[in-house]
């Protein structure tokens, strides 16, 4: 049959397709699964058998702790390896089904679990929304393609539940309802667009706010379906989550996913950055590494964070007594203790939309940075504050600001 995706595939290829087992999980009517069988009807004997396996597996799933799933996989590798696949699951008895569900769970591991859990959702922001450092002004993308210049420093974007409509900056309602000839897409996302210089607000569907940093992207439904509410970051943003234990509260990002029922927590995914950051200020999050088999997760509670380490892959859980100092940027001022000086001038890049300078080796000469920074006024007056901090000189010219250490 022409068209068939699973030609040739094995029970334990179709095990370590995502898509496949998503399928399965998601199929509800026998006539459903039907059509899929006769749609694959050349690997039709190993899909009834990897749904078997797939179903075993979801009656144990979440029973056994990281540790033990890892044990257990090394197991299953070492077995797999003088046996491969040589017991038809039909003829199975009881116990070894027992057993076999238990060693799925490994095989499949947190990926599938967390995909299972997410309908295996991904996003890509539209190519036409790229950030671009010297944009004018923050735009919200409706669903329906609509395209909207945020002209304000500060803008708000408000959605109106129930209304199809979206409230800018306090006084303009915009239609977000399919232009004629448009399918419906009941998940079809909005994007909002923050260029560096900027910040945005909004009020999601369900109450949640979210303050969106300069150099950020986000996007968001017009209501939430389904039962989890799920958004996407490309940069930095503050979350005070509106609670609902019934429909939990994801922010998917390229490297980690952070999950909550409602909380307050500041999540920083800039692309140019090696880490992603996490700082919980109340409430409690879980926060999984999303590109591991065996997925890393974190439980944090209030004034800890998690930082997801890009070059190793590393997901690491510390205290964070400064946690208000975190979302200081919201208020129009960055607080610091101690920090990094190359750190202070990348936030200040992307607030002021201005490009820093400097010989490789200041990072390891400049004192550290402690104090407060005041976003308010200009560049100029930033930089003065900063230069007797950090002991440093610097010249502003055109959109650059070239930084030494001072002799």
């Amino acid at each position: 049959m022409e068209n068939e995706k699973y030609i040739g595939y094995g029970v334990d290829e179709l095990l370590e397709d995502q898509e496949f087992v998503i399928k399965v999980n998601n199929t509800r009517t026998n006539e459903e699964w039907d059509q899929f069988l006769q749609s694959n009807i050349s690997a039709k004997e190993n899909i009834i058998r990897a749904r078997k396996i797939i179903q075993l597996f979801k009656t144990y799933e979440g029973k056994l702790s990281e540790d033990r799933k890892f044990n257990l996989w090394k197991n299953i590798s070492i077995y797999n390896k003088t046996n491969s696949w040589k017991i038809t699951l039909p003829h199975i008895n009881p116990f070894l089904k027992i057993a076999a569900s238990i060693l799925i769970v490994i095989a499949l591991g947190s990926t599938v679990y967390w995909g299972l859990n997410r309908n295996g959702e991904t996003y890509e922001f539209s190519e036409s929304t790229g950030m671009d450092q010297n944009s004018e002004n923050p735009f919200l993308r409706l669903s329906n393609g609509s395209k909207i210049n945020l002209t304000d420093k500060n803008s708000e974007i408000v959605v109106l539940k129930n209304q199809d409509a979206i409230l800018v900056n306090k006084d303009s309602v915009i239609a977000n309802t399919p232009v004629k000839g448009q399918d419906i897409n009941p998940v079809a996302l909005n994007e909002v667009s923050v260029p560096f210089g900027k910040k945005t607000t909004l009020i999601l569907a369900d109450g949640t706010k979210v303050w969106l940093n300069a150099g950020s992207r986000f996007a968001f439904p017009q209501s939430f379906i389904g039962k989890n509410r799920e958004v996407f970051l490309e940069g930095e943003a503050y979350f005070e989550v509106t609670k609902n234990k019934n429909q939990p509260f994801i922010v998917s990002t390229n490297n980690i996913d952070v999950e909550v029922l409602g909380t307050k927590f500041n999540l920083s995914a800039y692309q140019t950055d090696n880490f992603c950051e996490t700082v919980l200020l109340e409430g409690a999050v879980r926060v999984q590494d999303n590109g591991k088999l065996f997925n890393a997760k974190l439980e944090l509670k209030p004034n800890q964070k998690a930082t997801f380490y890009s070059d190793n892959k590393e997901l690491v859980r510390s205290e964070a007594p400064d946690a208000n100092m975190q979302i200081s940027w919201i208020n129009g001022w960055y607080q610091f203790s101690n920090q990094n000086l190359i750190t202070v001038l990348d936030k200040l890049e992307r607030y002021y939309n201005i490009r820093f300078v400097h010989d490789p080796t200041l990072e390891s000469k400049a004192f550290p940075i402690s104090g407060k920074l005041d976003l308010k006024g200009s560049i100029n007056e930033v930089m003065a504050v900063l230069s007797k901090v950090a002991k440093i000189n610097y010249q502003i010219t055109d959109n650059e600001i070239i930084i030494k250490k001072q002799d």
